[in-house]
């Protein structure tokens, strides 16, 4: 058997050369070691490479740099590239830090495992190199002929790293439980890749989910009654509505994904491209039952002309207007147009349930059949929700919340909080402070946007890996219109925070207007500024015409990063 990975080794490659080599070198070892593989690189606290672990030998913290040549230059390491010999991080600094991480986290419950330092190159054709005061020799450098016996090797590292420094194996022995928790604990918000495989009714593992994930899928599974799983935003609940989707369809069961935004439900129809699942925005569905209507007493023109009208009035709002109008009318015709549809699916699943009214839920539950089969599933978070007292339907059963951000650092969260003024989930994954930009006058916008672009683009940041997001939407096609006009930012990068709910992007610019939010109230205000954030994985950059202390309800809250 081969050697336990994570993240899946199906679903993850190291980005560089020289750690997909390693990567694949580990893959091969036996089934007595796991490793612990990171994929973030450049911006942010560094991390380590990987973390061997040996079920009897001990904890193996590995640093690996691409390099042909190396030298040592009083301390400072080296590496030859175009022009000669350049500095670079100590990769013997780096594994010893890390190492240390894995060992005070195992300490606390009550493991004293022997613990080592490797550094592999795999590219390596010679180094200048002597004793360090970290105990460097050569002895502890693996190379890519030492792949070929990467067992012996990591044996040998470890007899001559105890031999020299005179001590006796320690007899400890790390089980799955250990594991686990140095997996959870070292990497609890990097991995929630696009889910291969699905749960089924005798608990299968979502591949890279955590345990406390896993419990939540579970109890969706077992269970027949109408459940609600809510979550504070970077919690998970996209990936488990859409896992859950194409799990209802492999069991042959008639589903529907079911959101209130339109570029949410692009992202979940290409997740379920692949499967007899469908998924709708809340518009797209009532479109749909209105084309697909058989009902002689409704007149599909009548309604489309109507539709039309409202869709092409300066006035009306489509992400606030439309539902209600459409609806009304259609009830006013012939009763609520989903009766019309009563029984055709199986299993519904509603994504973003906050932005449900609980007549909506109700209404939707009748698209399902009466059949003992049936089931839905509504995931939600409530601090996203329009009307700030929303409740679940009572008919729900509701269980205990997702408890873990994946999405957002810890830094952010923070920001959240000051937000909110409440405390949220924490997460575990590190990055760069979000900036606050106050600017004095609304004209300042575009170039302090611009300027803020630039300066993410420098760290190496793809465009399309930045979204510029703001509340109001005249800000939003004010500054696609000087983009354009100027040939600078691209404009399909440009949305309002309502329309890019449920979505995420690397860095996120939010363009905070005093003047534009004037119109909400003080809870609306804090709850859009929250889902705005929210949407930032590491770069969070906030240019606001408000002061600080008028974007943030408790200050205090704001930390840096540990």
């Amino acid at each position: 058997m081969s050697a336990n990975i994570f993240p899946n080794p199906d679903l993850f490659t190291p980005e560089y050369k020289s750690e997909r080599q390693f990567f694949n070198a580990v893959k091969d070892l036996s089934s007595s070691w796991t490793g612990l593989f990171n994929s973030k690189k450049g911006i942010g606290k560094e991390e380590s490479d990987c973390i061997l672990i040996h079920k009897t030998y001990g904890v193996f913290s590995v640093e690996v740099k691409g390099g042909k040549r190396f030298r040592i230059n009083d301390g400072q390491w080296e590496r030859m590239e175009q022009g000669g010999f350049k500095p670079i991080t100590n990769p013997l600094q780096q594994a010893e830090n890390n190492r240390g991480t894995a060992i005070r986290l195992l300490r606390k419950i009550g493991k004293f495992p022997d613990s080592f330092t490797v550094i592999v190159l795999p590219e390596l054709k010679d180094i200048d190199s002597q004793k360090s005061s970290y105990g460097f020799s050569k002895e502890i450098i693996i190379t890519k002929e030492d792949f070929k016996n990467l067992d012996e090797k990591l044996l040998e590292i470890r007899n001559f790293v105890l031999t020299e420094n005179k001590q006796q194996p320690k007899k400890v022995e790390l089980g799955k439980e250990e594991i686990t928790y140095l997996k959870d604990q070292l990497l609890p918000s990097l991995y929630l890749p696009d889910i291969k495989t699905y749960l089924n009714e005798r608990g299968e593992r979502i591949l890279e989910l955590d345990n406390h994930q896993i419990e939540r899928w579970r109890d969706c599974l077992d269970q027949r009654n109408p459940s609600i799983i809510e979550g504070q935003n970077g919690t998970g609940k996209t990936i488990l509505a859409r896992a859950l989707a194409k799990q209802r369809d492999s069991k042959g069961l008639k589903t529907i994904l079911i959101c209130k935004q339109l570029l949410l439900n692009q992202e979940n129809k290409k997740e379920l491209k692949n499967t007899s699942a469908e998924s709708y925005s809340y518009f797209e569905l009532l479109f749909w039952l209105i084309e697909n209507l058989e009902d002689e007493e409704l007149n599909k023109d009548d309604i489309f002309k109507f539709v039309s009208s409202k869709i092409n009035d300066k006035e009306f709002n489509i992400h606030k207007d439309f539902e209600s109008d459409v609806y009304e009318y259609i009830a006013e015709k012939s009763g609520y147009l989903l009766d019309l549809y009563s029984g055709t699916y199986d299993a519904l699943i509603i994504d973003e349930g906050q932005q449900f009214s609980i007549e909506q839920i109700n209404n939707l539950r009748k698209l399902l059949n009466n059949d003992d089969k049936n089931t839905i599933t509504v995931f939600a978070d409530k601090y996203q929700a329009k009307d700030l007292d929303w409740v679940p339907p009572d008919w729900l059963t509701t269980y205990p919340p997702l408890l873990r951000n994946y999405r957002n650092t810890y830094s952010i969260v923070s920001h959240q909080e000051a937000i909110l003024n409440k405390d949220l989930e924490e997460s575990s994954n590190f990055g760069p402070n979000p900036l606050f930009i106050h600017i004095d006058n609304e004209k300042k916008f575009y170039n302090e946007m611009l300027g803020q672009w630039n300066q993410i683009i420098k760290l190496g940041i793809p465009e399309e890996s930045i979204v510029v997001l703001s509340t109001s939407r005249t800000l939003i096609e004010s500054m696609k219109s000087m983009c354009d006009k100027n040939n600078t930012i691209p404009i399909e990068q440009f949305f309002t925070v309502e329309e890019f709910t449920g979505l995420e992007k690397f860095a996120v610019i939010l363009l905070w207007s005093e003047k534009m939010v004037e119109k909400f109230t003080e809870a609306d205000r804090y709850r859009r500024a929250y889902q705005g954030t929210g949407r930032a994985e590491e770069v969070l950059r906030i240019v606001s015409s408000a002061q600080k202390n008028e974007f943030y309800q408790n200050e205090e809250y704001l930390k840096t990063n540990k």
